[in-house]
């Protein structure tokens, strides 16, 4: 294992980067600070449908005058807390963000 570092150290990547790097025409850092919620983009999203008794893997959806069976929801979960339910895909459903357990 310490060879192949080495090679890639001292061999490979000297070789790669005179091949492919080129000066970047515009100075200062390609680097931009990211504009939005963090924790929507690091959690594990999955498209579930509403069962007939409206409820998304044994949660009871919130009471609404309208029923929500066969619609396709989005959840998000977060190894720290409960599941979010984070939008109906739905054209006539409303979204929401209340998590799964209330």
């Amino acid at each position: 294992m310490a060879e192949a570092n080495r090679f890639l150290r001292k061999v490979y990547l000297p070789d790669h980067d005179g091949r492919f790097a080129t000066p970047s025409k515009v100075d200062g850092s390609a680097f931009v600070h990211f504009v939005g919620a963090l924790d929507v983009v690091l959690c594990v999203h999955e498209e579930c449908a509403v069962s007939n008794d409206d409820t998304v893997r044994g949660t009871q959806l919130p009471a609404v005058r309208h029923r929500y069976v066969r619609a396709m929801i989005q959840v998000h979960e977060h190894p720290d807390r409960a599941p979010v339910l984070a939008g109906f895909h739905d054209p006539g459903a409303a979204p929401t963000t209340k998590p799964t357990g209330s």
